[in-house]
């Protein structure tokens, strides 16, 4: 099992964390919110690690070659009571704290987020959060 230091039982993400890391990798996304750190961290950390190389099978438009490595920055932005610092990287910024009523200072600081992992909570928290 990939990243099992971070696995817990009974959370149901062994089968998520693989997806992310895909997901990150065909969206290349340039800004992550992970609301809870846990299992699912490290895959998502990978999706943005391998995404510093950009496949090119001839086919690739030099234009676009150029401005996705001028403008590839892309960060994790984990909001967690009890962040994982041991997942610190270039990629990684850590926010200690519930994620309840932050939404005003993450768009203040991050812009808008192109993928958004709500890992712990509720949906009524997730809507609230949302509706901020």
């Amino acid at each position: 099992m990939e990243h099992e230091k971070y696995f817990r039982r009974g959370m149901g993400t062994e089968n998520v964390g693989p997806l992310l890391r895909t997901l990150v990798q065909m969206i290349r996304p340039q800004r992550i919110l992970e609301v809870g750190a846990g299992y699912t961290t490290p895959f998502l950390l990978d999706g943005l690690k391998a995404n510093e190389e950009l496949f090119d099978d001839g086919n690739l438009d030099p234009s676009y070659k150029r401005w996705y490595e001028s403008n590839n920055d892309p960060r994790l932005v984990i909001i967690d009571t009890d962040p994982l610092p041991q997942l610190d990287s270039k990629y990684v910024e850590h926010i200690q704290g519930k994620f309840q009523g932050k939404s005003q200072e993450l768009f203040e600081k991050y812009g808008e987020f192109d993928m958004i992992w709500f890992d712990c909570g509720a949906p009524q928290n997730y809507q609230d959060f949302l509706a901020e």
